[in-house]
């Protein structure tokens, strides 16, 4: 998955795309219809929870 803020792509080892995605929504990295790499999506929730 790439990431629509800062263009990094995220890798996951997993079976297929639905996994993917479903991965990525547990750990943050989708967020509405945005995918967000692990840092992005770690800056975004220090600055909501500041």
């Amino acid at each position: 998955m790439r990431c629509d803020l800062c263009g990094h792509t995220v890798e996951a080892a997993v079976a297929d795309r639905p996994e993917a995605v479903a991965f990525a929504r547990i750990n943050g990295w989708i967020v509405g219809d945005r995918t967000w790499c692990p840092m992005c999506a770690a800056t975004h929730t220090t600055h909501r929870t500041a």
